[in-house]
Formats: structure tokens, C-alpha cells, sequence
């Protein structure tokens, strides 16, 4: 098992570009979910304002 883990002499090398990798997709997958859920608030808010500025031109309408 430890000729297997020390890669014949590469090790420092394969489990380095291993770590290199996870490291990477972590990020990526950190990253995509926090825009996800930025985008997620923006439309949330947009539909908000769109909701409101609706409901207040329905309501000038309706007073005159």
C-alpha cells in the first residue's frame, strides 16, 4: 500500500496536481452557489420593485 501512495517516486507530484484539483473544484462549486444566490436576490428584489411600482400605478388609477 505505501508503493502505492509513493507513486514510484512521484508522489509530490500526482498527489499535488490531486490536491491542485480539489481545491479548484471546491472553489467552483463555492463560487456558483453564491452567485446562485446573489442572482437569486437580485430577482427577488426586481420583482419587488416591479410588484410595487405596479400596485402604485393601479392605485392612481383608481383614485381619479
Amino acid at each position: 500500500m505505501a508503493e502505492f501512495f509513493a507513486m514510484g517516486g512521484y508522489a509530490q507530484f500526482v498527489w499535488g496536481a490531486f490536491g491542485i484539483w480539489f481545491v479548484c473544484v471546491i472553489f467552483n462549486i463555492v463560487a456558483a452557489r453564491r452567485k446562485f444566490r446573489i442572482s437569486v436576490e437580485r430577482a427577488t428584489m426586481a420583482a419587488a420593485r416591479h410588484h410595487h411600482r405596479t400596485t402604485r400605478k393601479m392605485k392612481q388609477q383608481n383614485d381619479t
